[in-house]
This record gives structure tokens, sequence and C-alpha cells, in this order.
């Protein structure tokens, strides 16, 4: 999910323009029809969700409150689980991990 109207138009705070999700592990397959489904029809740049970023935080929050998660979670966290879990699983290499993850330094 993006924040800005049009994903190319202007950089992220790393710098970076593009900000695509990479899927292409077999963990990541069943995605592909969920997706397919999501964009039918679409314009190109189309959102792929018509609600705000912010909305997803509080639902997410609220579910993670609901299941007893102290504090809950935050959308933040997701953008890291991926490439931990991938390390944990050792199912990516560490530039792989760094480009999934979109981290530019080791550190």
């Amino acid at each position: 999910m993006h924040e800005q109207e049009n994903e190319f138009s202007k950089p992220s705070k790393t710098g970076v323009f593009d900000e695509s999700l990479i899927l292409d592990l077999e963990k990541h397959q069943f995605l592909a029809p969920v997706l397919a489904k999501l964009v039918a029809g679409r314009p190109a740049l189309a959102p792929l969700f018509d609600f705000p970023q912010s909305h997803l935080g509080k639902v997410l929050a609220a579910s993670g409150s609901r299941l007893g998660m102290k504090p809950p979670p935050l959308l933040y966290q997701l953008r890291h689980s991926g490439p931990s879990i991938d390390f944990a699983d050792q199912s990516r290499d560490l530039t792989g991990i760094k480009r999934r993850g979109r981290w530019r330094s080791d550190s």
C-alpha cells in the first residue's frame, strides 16, 4: 500500500521511487488470484484499496487489542516481519532480504 498518489511520482523517505512488494516465493503464490481479482477492471495506477492507510492501522490495532495483544500491533511492524521471517526460515539471502525489506544499509 502506498500513501502516495502515484508510487512513481515522488521518492519515499529513503529516496526509493518503486516500493513494490516482492511476492516471489512459493509461500506467496496463494495471493496471485486474490490480487488479480482486486485489480481487475481498475486503471493501472488506481489504488488497490479504497480506504486510507490510517484506517487499516486503526483496524489492525483494534483487532490486536481484542486478541489481548499489549501493546496492539502497528502497521510499521508488518514491514519488518516479512523479511525477518525470510531470514529465520532461510528463504532468501541477505541481498534478497534487504531488497524485500527495502533496507538500504546493513545495520
